[in-house]
């Protein structure tokens, strides 16, 4: 196992006191691709949790590939000795999965102001996020107005309780304050940022896009599938737009980001990129006589 230890500690100050007691739970945060050659990461997500005596929420809104994800991720626990029957989808989703013929999951974009599932959720000690589109997953649990969903609230007491918080690609996305949705670094570096996001094909091309996460995760922004997509460019143009945030932390395929007090890990095959721009100074070119020249 790969095992690199980061410090937050010139981080810290981004949060307060208040929430650093708060929030003893730890997060897993996953850079995405992951496969049977980096079971480090689950095996960090399931060890945090318990083993045995975990009791795991799926939350499959970011995908349409539902039961399959699911299947999988019960498999995958089940060697770390959770129970397939504490592994437990929790319906919470905005695209049918087309292979379930007798369930509809597009019925589930509004159960996250379902009482008796917010309810429930209470009972778990852990919640992992699927891969996919990561505006899906804001889009069940947020409200309109930003605010908390029931459910929402119900997986913030659990992180709260010492619970788990995991999540690989669109799960890690969620993670920050500030949400990249999608774009790429030409893109970002050359077209700047736009208002709207419109489908997942705008996650590898194009200007960037942010929006509001789940703010889990309180130290900086996080992006991911980081060194396979080349994605330094978009994260440094989307930090300096932001104002709120010097830090940010590009996670590679792989690779897991696991946060406990105010301390990380970095577990799996890659690494985990800080970037700072606290001191950064840039210039904006209103004008461009000549387009860019690539290399």
């Amino acid at each position: 196992m790969k095992q690199h230890l980061v410090a937050l500690a010139v981080t810290l100050s981004l949060a307060t006191p208040a929430i650093a007691a708060e929030n003893s739970g730890t997060l897993v945060i996953a850079g995405g691709a992951l496969s049977s050659a980096t079971m480090d990461v689950y095996q960090a997500f399931a060890d945090s949790a318990g083993n045995e005596k975990a009791k795991i929420g799926i939350v499959p809104a970011a995908t349409g590939s539902i039961n399959k994800k699911y299947l999988a991720l019960q498999d995958i626990f089940a060697e770390f000795g959770v129970s397939k029957d504490n592994v437990i989808l929790l319906p919470l989703a905005v695209k049918n999965d087309k292979k379930t013929k007798d369930v509809d999951e597009s019925q589930w974009s509004k159960n996250g102001n379902d009482a008796e599932l917010a309810k429930s959720i209470k009972d778990l000690n852990a919640i992992w996020f699927v891969g996919g589109d990561q505006t899906l997953i804001t889009k069940v649990l947020l409200k309109e107005d930003g605010t908390d969903t029931p459910v929402l609230s119900s997986i913030r007491e659990v992180y709260e309780k010492g619970g788990v918080l995991g999540g690989t690609s669109a799960g890690a996305a969620i993670m920050s304050q500030t949400m990249i949705a999608g774009g790429n670094s030409t893109g970002a570096l050359i077209e700047g940022f736009k208002n709207d996001y419109s489908s997942m094909n705008e996650q590898e091309y194009g200007p960037v896009v942010t929006s509001r996460g789940l703010n889990f995760f309180p130290y900086g922004t996080i992006d991911q599938h980081f060194d396979r997509k080349g994605r330094l460019g978009r994260l440094i143009v989307s930090l300096l737009e932001d104002k709120k945030q010097d830090f940010a932390y590009g996670i590679d395929e792989g690779t897991a980001l696991v946060v406990k007090d105010g301390q990380a890990s970095v577990v799996g095959t890659g690494g985990v990129t800080v970037v700072n721009t606290k001191d950064a100074q840039h210039t904006s070119v209103s004008t461009q006589s000549r387009p860019p020249i690539f290399v």
